[in-house]
């Protein structure tokens, strides 16, 4: 679900006497190299688009064959995200430069994303790799959720009542790093991406490809949306201004990328309002599904009424994990389910566990006070121990680990408790 849009901002150097009212949307260039330099210098970062609600970081994707899609690649993605995932409040940080290992940085591809991420306080950084395969190109696009962003906007609780201890179990998305689609194009067909990039910074006197060009988006500055009309958007960048297509020369392979910057676009959207459905399309990966079904049963374990729980939270749980496990193609997107662990490893077995108690509670508590039931220690060890079997494919799941340690506490089993907890810590100071 999409909102519609709102007005923008003007640029922070065309209101310099008054106070920004309206939602930020803007774009920032920045170098890759250079800010890492600094991280391993100890100095903090200069927070980029400060003004913006949802800040995200788009690195350039990796282009290790020499394909010369990397930074348009970057380019289509974060336009779209910017203009299309309906966040009141967005600013994109286009990374410059790689993010494979190299140059004086020994940081490995995903520790220069997390720290980049971390330091900069980002709601998402999306990146991805280019390469040939034969006579055509393979285009493998990821998201990432940083931490701050999971324990915001993904954690889930079941607090317990208070004559069972009234702790609270935890389930968080799982997995974090999403690979998002597997794009296989013919190498012919990368011109299209190409020349998209090319046309959309190429700003124009008005929405129209026969309007004069004006300029070209300036690549050392900070560029903000003024208006739109239809796929069109009025941007400015300091005495620069000047309309730019979002979508309308995007087509064939362009056109396929751009589902993964939906995917990513509906992941910001859901987290500026949960009102905003998580769902993936056709062309996605098998994590893209599991994640937008994820999300759906997180919600699910805190809603009042037991047929809730069961359907948005119990049922899609069941689609990834035990006897009801899912495989073959998903009848609604095309999506092919994969078989065996879910992505994510346990987190399906664990939103299970906690649906499963959850339903439990709300049965007992049914004309009783909510913090007077107490389950049979029986009933609790059987959910701890079916989900301590699930365990064993995710071995470093905290969540699944903590929840393990309270379950079995309230099951009176104190060795298998203690376990858990050591477990827990090892898990946690290991990551």
């Amino acid at each position: 679900m999409r909102r519609g849009f709102r007005q923008f901002a003007l640029p922070i150097a065309l209101a310099c006497t008054c106070q920004l009212s309206a939602p930020v949307h803007g774009v920032e260039r920045a170098s890759l190299e250079r800010e890492i330099q600094l991280l391993e210098l100890g100095e903090d970062l200069e927070r980029r688009i400060p003004g913006a609600e949802f800040r995200i970081a788009v690195f350039r994707y990796e282009d290790p064959d020499g394909t010369g899609l990397a930074d348009a690649a970057m380019a289509v993605i974060s336009r779209y995200v910017l203009i299309r995932s309906g966040v009141r409040s967005i600013g994109v940080i286009r990374y410059e430069g790689g993010v494979a290992p190299g140059g004086e940085s020994r940081l490995s591809y995903f520790d220069k994303v997390d720290r980049i991420a971390e330091a900069q306080e980002v709601a998402l950084a999306l990146w991805g790799v280019i390469r040939r395969d034969g006579g055509d190109l393979v285009i493998d696009s990821y998201a990432q959720v940083p931490a701050g962003s999971v324990v915001k906007y993904f954690e889930r609780h079941v607090r317990l009542p208070e004559a069972m201890g009234g702790g609270l179990l935890r389930a968080r998305l799982r997995p974090d790093r999403i690979h998002v689609q597997r794009l296989r194009v013919a190498a012919g067909e990368a011109g299209s991406i190409l020349s998209a990039a090319e046309i959309h910074d190429q700003l124009r006197e008005s929405p129209s490809d026969r309007a004069d060009v004006v300029g070209e988006m300036p690549k050392d500055q900070t560029y903000y949306v003024r208006d739109r009309d239809g796929d069109w958007v009025d941007l400015v960048s300091g005495d620069l201004a000047g309309w730019v297509p979002v979508t309308e020369h995007c087509l064939d392979a362009c056109g396929r990328l751009l589902h993964a910057a939906e995917f990513s676009g509906r992941l910001l959207a859901y987290m500026d309002s949960p009102s905003n459905s998580m769902v993936a399309t056709g062309g996605l990966t098998t994590e893209a599904l599991a994640v937008a079904e994820q999300i759906e049963a997180l919600d699910g374990l805190e809603r009042q009424s037991i047929r809730d729980i069961e359907l948005e939270s119990l049922e899609v749980a069941d689609r990834w994990t035990g006897d009801s496990r899912r495989i073959g193609r998903d009848d609604r997107t095309g999506i092919e389910r994969g078989q065996g662990v879910a992505p994510g490893g346990a987190a399906f077995a664990n939103i299970r566990a906690l649906a499963q108690l959850a339903l439990a509670l709300r049965e007992a508590s049914s004309g009783v006070p909510y913090d007077s039931v107490r389950l049979e220690p029986g009933k609790v060890a059987a959910l701890a121990f079916e989900l301590a079997q699930a365990s064993q494919y995710d071995p470093k799941n905290v969540d699944v680990l903590e929840n393990l340690a309270l379950l079995f506490d309230i099951a009176d089993d104190a060795e298998r408790a203690t376990l858990a907890r050591s477990l827990a810590e090892r898990a946690g100071a290991g990551r």
